[in-house]
């Protein structure tokens, strides 16, 4: 009997033997026999596709590169916060320059926030750049570094919460946990 078998529209067939977390968890995985090479396993953080080709174990990725953004919201420090953005493949940190739109907003994927930070923003402080700043303080078209950093410090004398959200290349949107001021 076949491991894929037919399905009606609109199924999805149910092609995976595993699912992992991410790639730690998939490499860190034991217990695979020689029965189990080439079954196909899913990293769940990133979407990517892999099949087991030893058992110690060995991994080939299947399937489209994923484009992921990971953010990390540092704590605020006179009366600033800054945001790291990293734009990956694959779960593993891009090799080149990513154009991506990002904005802040009021709640997670939202639009445009109601107001500026009244301390201003400051893109690519030390990794990346604007290419074009669309709405003061707000929205930005930016080029990322060579590895795929920008970072965002974004200043506030008030306590607003913000989230900086951004278009992946396949159109998704990412979003950076609460940027809030205290």
């Amino acid at each position: 009997m076949s491991a894929i078998t037919q399905l009606g529209v609109g199924s999805i067939p149910r092609w995976t033997n595993w699912e992992y977390a991410s790639a730690a968890a998939r490499t860190g995985a034991t217990g695979f026999v020689a029965s189990d090479v080439g079954k196909i396993a899913k990293q769940t953080d990133n979407g990517t596709y892999w099949e087991l080709t030893a058992v110690t174990p060995t991994w080939s990725q299947i399937g489209v590169s994923t484009v992921s953004a990971e953010f990390t919201v540092n704590t605020e420090s006179g009366n600033t916060i800054t945001v790291d953005a990293q734009i990956k493949k694959d779960g593993a940190n891009v090799t080149e320059e990513y154009s991506l739109f990002f904005w802040l907003s009021d709640l997670a994927k939202d639009t445009e926030a109601s107001a500026a930070p009244n301390g201003g923003v400051t893109v690519g402080d030390s990794n990346g750049f604007t290419l074009k700043e669309l709405t003061t303080n707000i929205t930005w078209q930016v080029i990322t570094s060579s590895s795929g950093a920008i970072d965002f410090v974004i200043g506030d004398t008030g306590t607003p919460t913000f989230y900086l959200n951004v278009i992946l290349p396949d159109g998704t949107i990412a979003t950076s946990d609460a940027i809030t001021f205290a």
